[in-house]
């Protein structure tokens, strides 16, 4: 079988380029390098629909994209190296990367993603290279894997049961405008007009 390798950097037309690939038509696409271009949107899906079941390497870094990192990543279990450095990514890093148990090289640096590490990267025995700084990701404990163990993310903060409370009830989100209502200021009983309160000293 003939092994398929597309690179394509500093295209000022890509996108126009991408529409015109028949992606099915390429079933031993291999290698996918479309970084530093000026791709933007959410990550494309055209080799993402069991069109590209061997691909190993996908690169996309320096590019414009936007939205979350697709779960369906998770599909392409050849996949050894994932490469979405310095684009304006958003939400977290999907547990189903955690089925890529080929993947050696991982990096998300840059982006404007969150939250904790899924506890599934942990199956990624073979991975070497790992890199997530400039990012807002924190992790829960420990992998077993030294290149995120040794990353320098932040362990996640710790939350405080009375302000998770808070942040729970708040109608507007804020604990510090939110109040129990143990908590509330007194106020005088409200009394229909035609009735007179009569107090015993």
């Amino acid at each position: 079988c003939k092994t398929t390798k597309i690179v394509d950097r500093h295209n000022e037309d890509i996108h126009e380029r991408l529409k015109g690939v028949k992606w099915e038509a390429l079933p031993n696409l291999k290698k996918l390098d479309l970084s530093e271009n000026r791709l933007y949107g959410h990550i494309p899906q055209y080799f993402l629909r069991k069109h590209s079941p061997r691909l190993t390497e996908l690169k996309l870094y320096m590019n414009r994209l936007t939205g979350s990192i697709p779960s369906n990543l998770g599909s392409l279990t050849e996949l050894q190296r994932l490469e979405l450095d310095e684009n304006e990514l958003t939400g977290t890093i999907p547990s189903q990367l955690g089925k890529l148990n080929k993947l050696s090289t991982l990096t998300v640096s840059g982006n404007h993603i969150n939250g904790s590490l899924p506890q599934q990267l942990g199956n990624l025995k073979k991975l070497r290279i790992f890199s997530a700084h400039g990012t807002r990701l924190c992790t829960d404990g420990v992998f077993g894997i030294s290149a995120i163990d040794n990353s320098g993310l932040p362990r996640c903060p710790t939350r405080n049961p009375t302000t998770f409370l808070q942040e729970s009830f708040s109608p507007t989100g804020s604990p510090s405008t939110f109040l129990f209502p143990t908590m509330l200021p007194s106020r005088s009983p409200i009394v229909p007009s035609n009735h007179t309160i009569h107090t015993t000293p």
